[in-house]
């Protein structure tokens, strides 16, 4: 059994805690082979008591679990556990960090696409630009088609990067 760490036992602690704390709310108080039974089939009341002892690993397998016996969200399942009063404040949190995280993720792989294609041969970007254009949404293929003629036209010599940046300006009007 891997040891558990010092927030994740903190966590599983807390969990047992709401676990049990709605488990005792419900009219009348579930026993824990009544919320044993509310949960995956085989289920079982040691079960039940492992998990309000803080002994079963947490997943999020188990906290929609959980949350879907006692008829909540798991956001609402969660929020007391994490401190927030609010599983609404708690939930636009998590989006906005998750937006961030995804923009910094799609920059990344934006800087990487374009590095790429910086010391490319034309027949190189053309593999590419076909290939891309199975996977690329309609926005970044329009990218892709800029950048193409914009290279192949004679008696240009942009970068790909000039390309983009033109493209960014374009649209930021």
């Amino acid at each position: 059994m891997r040891a558990k760490l010092k927030g994740e036992a903190q966590f599983r602690d807390k969990l047992g805690k709401q676990v049990r704390d709605l488990r005792e709310e419900q009219q009348p108080a579930w026993s824990q082979s009544d919320l044993a039974a509310r949960l995956r089939a085989g289920t079982t009341k040691m079960r039940v008591y492992r998990i309000e002892q803080g002994e079963v690993p947490t997943t999020l397998g188990l906290i929609e679990e959980l949350a879907a016996a006692f008829d909540l969200k798991p956001i609402e399942f969660l929020a007391p556990i994490l401190g927030a009063d609010d599983a609404k404040a708690l939930q636009e949190a998590a989006l906005q960090r998750l937006h961030k995280e995804m923009a910094a993720v799609f920059t990344r792989m934006r800087e990487r696409f374009f590095e790429s294609f910086k010391r490319r041969t034309l027949v190189d970007f053309l593999g590419l630009a076909a290939r891309a254009g199975m996977v690329m949404r309609d926005e970044e293929l329009a990218v892709v088609g800029k950048m193409l003629s914009g290279w192949i036209e004679p008696g240009l010599q942009r970068s790909v990067e000039d390309v983009f940046h033109e493209l960014d300006k374009e649209n930021k009007k």
